[in-house]
């Protein structure tokens, strides 16, 4: 129950913090969404920004770079010209070059660092932009000729509804009405832009944005950041050892005929021993929630632990050769922890690496024990040694946890 209250304490608190932080960039972008709306007329969409074609993409670009936009304003304000009829590869080179830079960020970066950066950041933002549209243009061209909205909302000469109170609704609109649209006063088109940004937009795009936050409060959790990272390596050093035994001409069907196959081994192995640590470390006296934090650390090599001086704070022997065992563990290759499960064990024994990497760490370790023990930094022989080992591991894994501070042991 204490894991719990704590687990949803630090969650609340993420949701807040991340609520804070979000907020003034969101308004912004709302708001830009409704200026967009209210004052820039739709044919300037459909004209520029609808046809899917690298000059569309190229003018999203040049549009997004000066806007001083971070990733959270721009959002609506992608959504915002969706709306308005830009195709998918606008809106997303829109979407890359907006936050990479933008006016304010030019100025920063040419008073910090000199004209040299301040040119190579948006340009630098302008082609990657660019690049990122035209893969989608080209690889989307037959879920989007044009955006329905631009051709149904407009003809040629810019809109193709005769009705006026219509227009009323839609300020800018470049049409044979336009005289009744452009009569409208500024004050009417800022309520106007208000209204979109603040009401229509949320209202479109609020239950998204809402889910949105509540995974992203969740992320805000290290030690869930840890696990994921640790999970995609080890998928990652899946699919890389994949692709070189593939160039190599090694038969990629030696570990499982469906690559998707091991690809849920070696997930199901990383989590399995995740909750294995877990189980241990509570049998250690560990609340739930440092089990838990520890335990997804320790695998994914990141080191965090929520006490100030990591796992020496526990003051326990067993849960420090816990964490060494699992530490070791997430250390070797889980390839071969995929050949012990599928029955070969003495194969994964065998292997090279595996000896390698189990002597490195002894040869290091028990020289250093001794080298501990005769300096009197440590009474017995097993107490030096684990500390050694723990510290060892840890530095070799580059998991970053610690039992003491080494820099204070003496000189080997």
């Amino acid at each position: 129950m204490e894991g719990i209250i704590t687990w949803s304490g630090a969650y609340w608190n993420s949701l807040v913090m991340m609520t804070a932080e979000m907020s003034p960039y969101l308004l912004l972008g709302f708001f830009v969404a409704g200026l967009l709306r209210t004052f820039v007329p739709r044919r300037i969409y459909s004209r520029h920004l609808a046809p899917p074609t690298m000059g569309s993409v190229v003018k999203a670009a040049a549009i997004g770079v000066p806007l001083p936009l971070c990733s959270c304003g721009v959002i609506p304000t992608a959504v915002s010209l969706r709306r308005e009829g830009a195709s998918h590869g606008a809106c997303t080179s829109f979407l890359i070059a907006t936050p990479q830079t933008g006016v304010d960020s030019i100025a920063a970066t040419y008073s910090l660092m000199g004209l040299p950066f301040a040119i190579v950041r948006p340009v630098a933002a302008l082609f990657t932009a660019i690049f990122g549209g035209w893969l989608v243009n080209h690889f989307a061209h037959e879920d989007e000729a044009f955006s329905a909205e631009a051709v149904h909302s407009h003809n040629r000469d810019g809109c193709s509804s005769t009705n006026l109170n219509d227009h009323e609704k839609e300020p800018g609109c470049m049409c044979p009405h336009e005289a009744k649209a452009d009569s409208t006063t500024f004050k009417s088109k800022l309520a106007g832009a208000l209204r979109y940004g603040f009401v229509e937009m949320l209202q479109d795009v609020g239950k998204w944005l809402i889910l949105g936050l509540l995974i992203a409060a969740l992320m805000l959790f290290p030690a869930l950041i840890a696990l994921i990272h640790g999970e995609g390596r080890a998928l990652l050093s899946f699919l890389c050892t994949i692709a070189v035994m593939a160039v190599i001409g090694f038969g990629v069907s030696k570990l499982t005929p469906k690559t998707r196959t091991t690809a849920m081994w070696l997930w199901g192995i990383y989590l399995g021993f995740t909750i294995l640590e877990t189980i241990f470390l509570l049998f250690g006296g560990l609340s739930l929630y440092d089990a838990v934090t520890v335990s997804f650390s320790t695998l994914s090599a990141a080191g965090f632990c929520v006490k100030n001086t990591s796992i020496g704070s526990f003051n326990s022997a067993y849960v420090e050769i816990v964490v060494i065992v699992f530490m070791i563990i997430a250390g070797a290759n889980f390839a071969l922890y995929y050949k012990a499960f599928t029955g070969k064990v003495r194969d994964a024994l065998k292997d090279s690496e595996l000896r390698w990497y189990v002597a490195i760490l002894l040869l290091l370790s028990v020289p250093g024990a001794f080298h501990l023990m005769t300096e009197g930094t440590y009474a017995s022989f097993g107490l030096a040694l684990r500390k050694m080992m723990f510290h060892v591991v840890s530095i070799v894994t580059t998991t970053g946890f610690a039992t003491a501070d080494y820099t204070l042991w003496p000189t080997f």
